[in-house]
C-alpha cells in the first residue's frame, strides 16, 4: 500500500496520517516512517521544513521527540538530524 503525502499538509497532521499508515515500532517501520519524513521535508522547503520542527519540538519537548514519533532512542541521532538536514536544504522559490 503506497502512502501519498499531501503538500499542504501541515508537518502535524503529515505525522499524524504517517502514523496511521505506517503503524509498529519495528526496524521496517521506523525506517519507512524516517524515510519519508525526509521526503516530507524536501517536499516543504527549508523554511516551512524547519518551521514544522520547531512546531513538533515545542509541543513534545527536545528530549522527548523520539518518544512522541515512536522512535526508540537508539535512531536518537539520526532523528537529531533532521533539523540540520532542513537548513541545508535550499529555499524553494515559486516560479
Amino acid at each position: 500500500m503506497t502512502f501519498r503525502i499531501d503538500p499542504a499538509w501541515s508537518f502535524r497532521i503529515f505525522l499524524d496520517k504517517l502514523y496511521d499508515h505506517y503503524t509498529g515500532s519495528g526496524v521496517q517501520s521506523t525506517g519507512r516512517r524516517l524515510n519519508v519524513i525526509r521526503l516530507w521535508l524536501s517536499m516543504a522547503g527549508r523554511a516551512r521544513a524547519v518551521r514544522g520542527l520547531e512546531e513538533i519540538e515545542k509541543e513534545f519537548g527536545k528530549d522527548k521527540i523520539a518518544e512522541a514519533m515512536n522512535i526508540r532512542s537508539g535512531r536518537g541521532p539520526t532523528l537529531k538530524r533532521l533539523p540540520s538536514h532542513c537548513r541545508t536544504m535550499p529555499l524553494l522559490t515559486k516560479s
